[in-house]
């Protein structure tokens, strides 16, 4: 649609083969932004769809459109195995129902045909600044021992952690496992949704837990479909970078403008995704080809504005500024030095058999991310750094695959004496049907 739907969605779309484009046009002010029900993802085998949105305009006076219902429709009946479809607000219900006020709401079952509800209860981007703030407080300039555990829990940091990893399970399950197909929203549907679709996605398919993979979801998920990652870190309202007026750098002005973000704006949600990828690292360490030096990365060069990847709020704006030809994508740069981001124990899917993994969300199956949020305290600083561990034991890991593999070719050579064995039979057995 060439941003002309929605400014804030990729240029390209995928929908049911039966919606026209005349539908797609008709639905979008129906809801929140003009951003529609898109696919994310399909499901290989059942075909059950993961799909996303904003939420539906219906305000107190409860509007409705003929045309949404038709799309949701569609999205219903192009999976074959179920006769639901599954919406999942990522917002408390309370939340939903108050932005009802705002002409904001939700779907009415009594309304959309077949169709189930479920609220996810993943707060809005105010409290998880707060949260944020209070592990800060609790993190610098020391950690207090007297007071860590007090201070950690009152921030409800890993609460909300568990409540997004809670969500993205749902999900999954309801797509794996029940062949249903499954549509979320949230309110604007660029941040919780973001984090729910994406997370789901890794527990989906295993080709987002490769390196490569994960960077196409990070790239397709968050930075396509419009995650406002200039706002959210406090860079300009409009992307790029901002430099006060007497900045004497007119090729960094260039790439950006405006003002910078008001601090209202800014959440750590990708952060909070990030962290949820780590939890899920540490409870299934084969399953991921990257290593927590990845993650790490990404988020410093998140805030490090050296890379064009996070500079923008969406593909559309990215594009307006040249992001592709006068920027350098953070990818090319891991991908220059692969090694240093590899994990060791990776063992792919179709050798483990775990092409889903579902992780624990009990908050006692969590922990505190410390190499990340509180690296630089003395006491956690290792003397052999990991990183250095872990390509020593790509290094191993490379020679034994090689040493299996030439012994593996040594066995199949047939030997001497099984080659004379079978030049005797075979005399053996030409002399007996002589006979």
């Amino acid at each position: 649609m060439d941003y002309r739907l929605c400014d804030t969605y990729p240029a390209i779309l995928a929908v049911p083969w039966e919606v026209t484009d005349e539908l797609l046009v008709a639905c979008a002010p129906h809801r929140s932004r003009g951003r529609i029900p898109v696919l994310s993802w399909l499901h290989p085998e059942s075909k059950a769809s993961l799909t996303r949105a904003s939420q539906p305009l219906v305000g107190v006076q409860g509007r409705r459109s003929s045309d949404d219902k038709e799309l949701v429709r569609q999205l219903r009946i192009a999976n074959a195995n179920a006769n639901n479809l599954l919406i999942f607000d990522a917002r408390p219900q309370v939340n939903a129902i108050a932005n009802m006020g705002v002409g904001g709401g939700v779907e009415s079952p009594a309304y959309y045909e077949n169709v189930q509800y479920m609220f996810l209860n993943i707060q809005n981007i105010h409290a998880m600044r707060a949260a944020l703030t209070k592990v800060f407080e609790a993190c610098f300039p020391l950690p207090d021992d007297t007071r860590w555990f007090k201070q950690l829990a009152d921030s409800k940091w890993l609460y909300h952690i568990k409540q997004i990893i809670f969500a993205a399970t749902s999900v999954a399950d309801k797509i794996e496992n029940h062949k249903t197909s499954v549509l979320i929203h949230c309110s604007d549907g660029w941040d919780r949704t973001t984090q729910v679709t994406s997370l789901a996605m890794l527990m989906l398919d295993p080709y987002y837990r490769t390196i490569r993979g994960f960077e196409v979801l990070v790239e397709k998920e968050w930075c396509s479909f419009g995650h406002k990652f200039a706002q959210r870190t406090g860079g300009p309202t409009d992307g790029g970078i901002y430099l006060p007026p007497n900045s004497s750098s007119s090729v960094v002005n260039e790439t950006g403008g405006g003002r910078p973000s008001s601090p209202e704006e800014r959440s750590p949600v990708f952060l909070q995704f990030i962290d949820c990828v780590w939890q899920t690292m540490q409870q299934f360490p084969h399953s991921f080809e990257f290593n927590e030096r990845f993650l790490i990365t990404i988020m410093d060069e998140l805030y490090s504005a050296r890379f064009g990847t996070f500079l923008f709020n969406s593909e559309m704006q990215g594009r307006d500024h040249g992001v592709r030809e006068r920027t350098i994508s953070l990818w090319a740069y891991i991908n220059a030095d692969i090694q240093l981001y590899q994990n060791p124990l990776y063992t792919p899917a179709e050798i483990s058999g775990h092409r889903v993994i579902f992780p624990q969300h009990a908050l006692a199956q969590l922990q505190f991310w410390t190499a990340y949020y509180i690296r630089w305290h003395p006491l956690m600083r290792l003397q052999e750094p990991i990183a250095r561990r872990e390509r020593a034991l790509i290094l191993i890991m490379k020679r034994f695959r090689e040493l299996t593999a030439a012994t593996q070719r040594e066995c199949a050579k047939p030997t001497l004496n099984n080659v004379s064995d079978n030049s005797t039979h075979s005399r053996s057995h030409s002399n007996s049907s002589k006979i």
